[in-house]
């Protein structure tokens, strides 16, 4: 569940930093910082939702994507706490085919 929310927040956040690339005091270098934050965003919440999917279908790849997912939204900062959350249901979880 914590994924899943990352991901509508990730995808959420994307836009909302995307926006101010358009701002007239942004140069070159924070353009382009705004536009991977942007990017980095994105495939955040890709990854998250691949691995929210995956978890609740059981698949045996979903608890490794579930992993690379919550440290990637941990590192967004935005995602921070469903990242948090998640990584901790993932690292408490007894059952390592099950997440």
């Amino acid at each position: 569940m914590a994924l899943a929310v990352g991901a509508v927040i990730a995808f959420a956040w994307a836009p909302f930093i995307y926006q101010f690339t358009s701002e007239v005091a942004s140069d070159r270098r924070s353009k382009a910082v705004l536009v991977a934050w942007t990017i980095v965003s994105i495939a955040a919440a890709l990854l998250a939702l691949v691995a929210a999917i995956g978890v609740l279908r059981s698949l045996k790849s979903s608890r490794v994507f579930a992993w690379i997912a919550s440290l990637v939204l941990v590192l967004t900062l935005v995602g921070a706490l469903p990242g948090i959350a998640a990584l901790m249901g993932l690292w408490s979880s007894r059952d390592a085919s099950k997440p």
